[in-house]
């Protein structure tokens, strides 16, 4: 007599043929829809012509006027666009790097500024873009100038107007009132900043002071400043005489300078090695048999739409914008932070740059700043001047991986906690952030993805997790993950990329497997069958487990596809 075997849904290669009966035991190309395993459907090539570098990230938008499907890849060498039909190279010029603080200099009566850049890497001719710093000698140096190198550490540009370091002001250029100290100085386009110090000499007594020395000024508009003598005038007068020498520091330039090389973006690194110490980074960088004091990590990229642009980051990079306009190239926003480990949008309109540079330059793996509202061009965080954009640094070791919106919150992982972002709104506290887990960071920066109302991720000790805002995180039980934990090449795991198939219910983990190499290999998939409710995965019938055995050569991974 027949007899029917209902056999649940999902794989289970973790338990032995016999104590896992009944169950499916291997599988490739399957999913389970129903109860019942059907198979995969197959790729479709999106074009003819293979991407420039291994794909890292994709991000799908259509424009604002005339709804046009825009796709951008990251690879570990290029940022490109598809559109209409047409493969563009979009790469960025860069990296952009923040100078130390005060790193220009000029001379009085020269247009020549030497840069003070360490290990540039730059040779005569090159061009760089400057932007950020205040003015040296009142000239500004912000612009695209060709270099001079003078050393390894250090180049000269050339500015299209001398640099006035010392300069006579116009006749009795001092405003002083009775009983005040303060000393109001005309002078016309004086292209100084608050905070300047000043150096007055030859200066006539006026309102019973004579203000010669040096003070630190106060901007007041484009043609006039004032200072704090050391005494209080006797009267109220105008004066000085003719002979008011007014010296401006010789170097200078701010703690905000940033450079761009305008040549393109260099290629990232195609392998990581997921830490430091004995046997990792490039070949032939340290010292002979000494440890290397850094993490190396493969390039992958964050892309989100703004709008109808892009916004870019390679890890460990700077932020790129992209117009929507194919035959130019994405820039830089230099005014965000010069490294950033993950970008993101919020709901908001707000720009994300997580595990970055503060806001004084220093790197910090913590911390995590974002820009204002609605413009992704603002990062000071001057609450005088009500700008929305702040900063926050996490509590907690480790550092921060990735992040992902979900609904109206952020989740933010570091190497090991969860921490949701709740948006607040007001000018002193814009966003809060708190520790919704412990033991249960991210293993890589697209390793976690949304489905729904629910984030799922995998950890650093290759355990599946998922969570909901308002609840707690929660271990996924998965009955293939020993197969995953061993085969998993573990030094890659910052290639793993998550993603959703909502017509599914599916998420899928695609990660390098090491019977094949370093590069992405093989697939994860698990999806909510519906046959009964509840937050199980694995052990519960609702829940089903397959995986993809199918290995791709260089070509495919080069190649766009979808599936």
């Amino acid at each position: 007599m027949d007899i029917p075997i209902d056999i649940p849904p999902g794989l289970n290669s973790d338990d032995t043929t016999y104590a896992a009966a009944p169950a499916w035991a291997d599988g490739s190309h399957v999913r389970f829809r129903l109860g019942k395993p059907q198979v995969c459907g197959g790729w479709e090539g999106l074009t003819s012509d293979p991407l420039t570098g291994v794909c890292r990230s994709v991000l799908a938008w259509t424009d604002n006027n005339s709804a046009t499907l825009n796709i951008a890849f990251g690879t570990h060498s290029n940022l490109q666009l598809w559109q209409g039909g047409g493969l563009y190279d979009i790469t960025p010029f860069g990296p952009v790097t923040a100078l130390a603080a005060d790193p220009l200099s000029v001379t009085n009566g020269s247009a020549v500024m030497t840069v003070a850049q360490a290990a540039h890497g730059l040779a005569t001719g090159a061009q760089v873009a400057i932007a950020g710093g205040s003015a040296v000698g009142r000239v500004t140096p912000n612009g695209t100038f060709p270099i001079a190198v003078v050393n390894a550490d250090s180049y000269t540009v050339t500015l299209p107007v001398p640099a006035a370091v010392s300069k006579t002001l116009g006749a009795n250029p001092f405003s002083v009132v009775v009983g005040s100290p303060l000393v109001t100085v005309a002078e016309t386009g004086h292209n100084l900043a608050s905070g300047t110090s000043v150096s007055f000499s030859g200066a006539a007594a006026v309102g019973g002071i004579a203000p010669n020395g040096s003070f630190p000024v106060t901007v007041v508009d484009a043609d006039t400043y004032r200072f704090s003598f050391t005494a209080n005038a006797t009267s109220t007068a105008t004066g000085g005489g003719s002979a008011v020498v007014a010296t401006v520091p010789a170097s200078g330039g701010g703690s905000k300078v940033v450079v761009t090389p305008q040549q393109l973006l260099p290629e990232g690194p195609r392998d990581g090695t997921g830490t430091s110490g004995y046997g990792t980074g490039a070949y032939g960088v340290g010292g002979w048999g000494q440890p290397s004091t850094a993490d190396y990590f493969p390039r992958t990229w964050s892309l989100a739409a703004w709008g109808q642009k892009l916004l870019a980051s390679p890890r460990n990079g700077g932020l790129y914008e992209w117009s929507n306009v194919t035959s130019q190239a994405a820039v830089a926003v230099t005014a965000a932070p010069v490294r950033i480990t993950q970008m993101l949008v919020a709901p908001q309109r707000q720009v994300f740059a997580l595990g970055c540079s503060q806001e004084n330059g220093l790197w910090n793996p913590l911390c995590l700043r974002h820009s204002g509202v609605g413009d992704e061009t603002q990062w000071a965080t001057d609450a005088s001047s009500s700008s929305t954009a702040r900063e926050y640094v996490l509590p907690g070791g480790g550092r921060i991986v990735g992040g992902r919106v979900l609904g109206r919150y952020l989740l933010v992982w570091t190497t090991q906690s969860l921490f949701l972002g709740t948006y607040v709104g007001q000018i002193g506290q814009v966003w809060r952030f708190d520790k919704v887990g412990d033991k249960c960071g991210l293993i890589g920066p697209n390793a976690a993805a949304v489905l729904g109302s629910a984030a799922f991720w995998i950890s650093p000790d290759r355990q599946f997790h998922s969570y909901s805002a308002g609840g707690a995180v929660t271990p996924v039980a998965c009955p293939i993950r020993a197969d995953f934990a061993q085969n998993l090449a573990a030094s890659q795991a910052d290639k793993i990329v998550a993603s959703t198939i909502a017509e599914f219910s599916e998420v899928r983990w695609d990660y390098p497997d090491t019977r094949d190499g370093y590069e992405v290999s093989g697939t994860w998939r698990w999806r909510r069958t519906g046959r009964t409710p509840g937050p199980g995965i694995g052990a519960s019938r609702s829940t089903a487990w397959s995986r993809r055995g199918r290995r791709w050569s260089t070509r495919d991974r080069r190649r766009i596809r979808s599936g």
